[in-house]
């Protein structure tokens, strides 16, 4: 087995050294996801910790110098009958719902061991970790629940995502769509393309620019959400999170941009990542004056069928769940919540035995209710 150091970086600047070799490692992971890629686990760390949060970030490099693994964690002090044990997370919230480590292809047991050891070093006992979100082909559920004298887990299923694989051809993919709805995208389509200045803009590599990413904001803005004030043009935080992203990704030459233009204006956009072989879309936005028209209908059939002549993607993928979704008959991947505990006394009775319990209340009708109150109440 080969050597493996551990470096732990508590600043931001000492994680500008492993940028490359990080982003390198995420875009070679089976999961595919721009989430465990320096430039949004930066951008998060930068714009969405609370006030109590610390955060460390765990490198592991192999004798030669190449980079086998990543733990970003954020710190949460936690008391629990008047214990004090720090509550470890990889990053996760409503705009990043994937948290997760990344490994050398063939190292990954022995990489996470190591992480675990410094864990120990760092910490003792009194510690449990926990990654949200995590991909159901991620090489980490692939790690042994129960490890003598490391750690025992628990694992259970988190929202899933919707995805379009692309596979077959456009035809294949457009019979799997209902004839109701694919005659609606059609006359929407047909109704748009009528309207003046009607077009389509793919922007991406240098037109991907941070003006665009303003337009962006603005039509999110325009419609329920800016009114509700969950846009993110309502929150400051959120404006400068996706500004670091969009920085980020346009100078990895990732980041895209879709909008429906008609009469002068944008009625639809994406807010899209090329990640590898996926096409990540985070973020999308319409023109609620144009509503009847199905403006984002027609903008998301003409990147499905862009991605599939262009035949470099496999699959498209958003993220989240929606019901919207099943007019696209989406798939479905697993998320999964990870928690890890050390095998010892200490967590197993404040953290393991909680949680098992927490679950099992989360499955009996009556405690439902409540149990989702204290999901929401743990989320915000």
């Amino acid at each position: 087995m080969q050597y493996c150091r551990i470096s732990v970086v508590e600043s931001l600047e000492g994680l500008n050294e492993y940028v490359d070799q990080w982003d390198r490692l995420a875009l070679g992971a089976p999961q595919q996801l721009p989430l465990l890629s320096s430039a949004w686990v930066i951008s998060f760390l930068e714009n969405c910790l609370g006030a109590e949060a610390k955060w460390k970030c765990l490198f592991a490099t192999m004798a030669d110098g190449q980079l086998a693994g990543v733990l970003p964690l954020v710190i949460y002090p936690h008391r629990w009958l008047g214990s004090s044990i720090s509550i470890l997370r990889t990053p996760w919230d409503y705009h990043t719902r994937s948290g997760d480590a990344l490994y050398l292809e063939g190292h990954e047991e022995y990489v996470f061991t190591a992480f675990w050891e410094t864990l120990t070093e760092l910490f003792g006992i009194r510690f449990w970790l926990e990654m949200r979100g995590v991909r159901g082909n991620s090489p980490t559920l692939l790690l042994p629940r129960k490890k003598n004298g490391y750690w025992v887990t628990i694992q259970k299923n988190d929202s899933p995502a919707g995805v379009i694989p692309i596979k077959g051809n456009i035809e294949e993919y457009n019979k799997l769509l209902t004839t109701k709805f694919r005659s609606n995208i059609r006359w929407a389509g047909k109704k748009l393309a009528q309207m003046s200045g009607f077009n389509v803009e793919v922007l991406n590599g240098r037109s991907a620019t941070l003006d665009r990413l303003q337009q962006f904001f603005n039509i999110e803005n325009s419609g329920w959400k800016g009114d509700n004030g969950t846009s993110i043009n309502r929150n400051p935080k959120l404006i400068s999170f996706y500004t670091r992203l969009a920085q980020s990704f346009s100078k990895r030459g990732w980041l895209e941009f879709h909008f429906l233009n008609v009469e002068g204006k944008v009625i639809a956009a994406h807010m899209a990542v090329k990640f590898g072989s996926s096409l990540v879309i985070p973020k999308i936005a319409y023109d609620e004056n144009y509503a009847r028209y199905s403006p984002g209908g027609v903008l998301f059939w003409k990147t499905i069928k862009r991605v599939y002549e262009n035949g470099e993607i496999r699959e498209i993928n958003m993220l989240s769940d929606s019901k919207w979704f099943n007019n696209w008959k989406m798939e479905w991947y697993e998320h999964i919540y990870i928690r890890m505990f050390p095998a010892h006394i200490a967590p197993i009775l404040l953290g393991y035995l909680p949680a098992i319990l927490e679950y099992k209340l989360s499955k009996i009708k009556i405690f439902k209710k409540a149990y989702y109150k204290l999901m929401i109440y743990k989320k915000s």
